[in-house]
């Protein structure tokens, strides 16, 4: 787009400096004398007496031969073409340039014309040239009082929810904050809009299934790479405008988000009540954001503005009879190889043990499976199987899930783990409805038990008094 404009202003300053040149070269008239074309002779007392130009030997009687008037150069129009024509011939060099070698020309554009740019109803040019204002931002380079006024443009812009986003703004604002250049006040208005909250709930749930709820924030409105402190706590599940009873308060959740593309979740479960039909299911949210490094926010000591926003997230629901699919797990056995190849268990530490029960901990790994899984994994010991945790695996990707359960036997140094394809295990994620329908074995994996001097430490000692 502003090649094209940058075009078009060469060309009107050519057909400027062209016009003004000719007009220039031809001159006007001032006299009326017959005029010999092809070398200018005044033939004033000699044409139409003779038949050709006693200058250059041309016949006068042929049309067109013969003009009528002298013209003298108009040296003034000349030079005012010359401005025009030596910015054709720079500008067309310059484009011919920047197209051959790909040259950023916003880098060597002046401030005034890119905050001009940054208004353009060109998103490709307002991002380029508020990027580069951004740059000269976090150099120093730009006057304080045009960076005051592009923090300003860029909190409106952020607040005009109906304009797609410029991540290039947010980068503008981080460097605008680096450099002094934003007020406490600006800083937490700029916080307050920097995250999208969203529902995730699948369309349509069976009555008396245990189904996923997240709850989910991500950066929507800042930088590429803003950094995000945040503190979020989901309260109760309302359906129909109705709170729910037992969804209270789940506690709170903190991440830390670098920039655009990341999301902060926190997952609920809960079977809903036989009441079949459409509805609206919503939660409140209330979050903390601050801009902190992940240091200082997991340990609380984030310091300087930030912004408390509570809002309402909804989504629809409906709820379905009993008999309904609403996943499918798709068996296939020849997969079953290459699924078994991709699993792997580690870390497998008996926490404690007593009274006929183990807590067994440790981490299920899916790496590069050929399709979407979504297990019940099994404790098998001595041919009877123990349920010890849901863990539900991307395709083609690399996913772990440590989990803990109570085994209700002793547990010696190796044990089994059956992989089941699992409904329930499915059900557990909001957003995936089909997954393989196939069983795997990891066979022989190993189980550190505590060492006997922690198991001495943890016991009274009988001598001391």
């Amino acid at each position: 787009m502003m090649g094209t404009v940058l075009l078009v202003g060469i060309l009107a300053a050519g057909v400027v400096g062209l016009g003004l040149a000719w007009f220039g070269l031809r001159g006007r008239r001032v006299d009326d004398h017959p005029i010999c074309r092809r070398c200018r002779f005044d033939l004033v007392g000699v044409y139409p007496g003779v038949a050709v130009c006693p200058e250059c030997g041309r016949a006068l009687a042929g049309p067109g031969a013969v003009r009528r008037g002298a013209r003298r150069r108009r040296k003034a129009l000349l030079w005012i073409a010359m401005p025009f024509l030596l910015l054709t011939l720079g500008g067309g060099g310059f484009l011919g340039y920047t197209g051959a070698t790909g040259y950023n020309w916003y880098g060597a554009a002046p401030d005034w014309l890119l905050e001009s740019l940054a208004t353009s109803a060109d998103r490709s040019v307002r991002a380029k040239a508020v990027g580069e204002l951004a740059v000269r931002v976090s150099g120093g380079v730009l006057a304080n009082d045009r960076g005051v006024r592009l923090v300003e443009q860029a909190l409106r812009a952020q607040a005009d929810e109906s304009t797609p986003w410029i991540p290039a703004w947010g980068d503008l604002m981080d460097a605008a904050i680096g450099a002094g250049l934003v007020g406490d006040d600006q800083f937490s208005a700029y916080l307050a809009r920097s995250c999208k909250f969203t529902l995730q709930v699948r369309e349509r749930v069976r009555a008396g299934d245990e189904v996923a709820i997240q709850v989910e924030l991500s950066p929507d409105r800042v930088g590429s790479a803003t950094p995000l402190a945040i503190a979020f706590e989901a309260g109760t599940l309302i359906l129909d405008g109705q709170a729910l009873a037992g969804t209270g308060h789940t506690g709170s959740s903190r991440c830390y988000l670098g920039g655009m593309g990341g999301t902060c979740s926190r997952t609920l479960y809960h079977a809903f009540d036989p009441a079949l039909g459409k509805h609206a299911l919503s939660i409140d949210v209330d979050a903390t954001i601050s801009s902190s490094s992940p240091s200082t926010m997991m340990t609380g000591a984030a310091t300087g503005p930030s912004a408390r926003v509570r809002t309402r997230v909804e989504a629809p629901l409906e709820i379905v009879g009993p008999n309904e699919q609403i996943v499918r797990l798709a068996p296939d056995p020849t997969l079953a190889p290459a699924i078994l190849k991709g699993l792997e268990a580690e870390q497998f530490r008996v926490e404690s043990s007593g009274a006929g029960v183990t807590m067994l901990s440790g981490t299920v790994y899916g790496r590069r499976l050929p399709a979407d899984c979504a297990f019940e994994v099994l404790v098998r010991v001595d041919g009877r199987e123990y349920p010890w945790a849901f863990a539900e695996f991307p395709a083609g990707g690399d996913f772990g899930v440590g989990s803990s359960a109570q085994i209700p036997v002793e547990l010696g140094d190796t044990i089994d783990l059956v992989f089941r394809a699992s409904e329930q295990a499915l059900l557990r994620n909001s957003r995936r409805d089909s997954a393989w329908g196939g069983e795997v074995v990891l066979e022989g994996v190993k189980v550190t038990h505590p060492a006997a001097d922690e198991v001495d430490a943890g016991a009274p000692d009988e001598d001391k008094p």
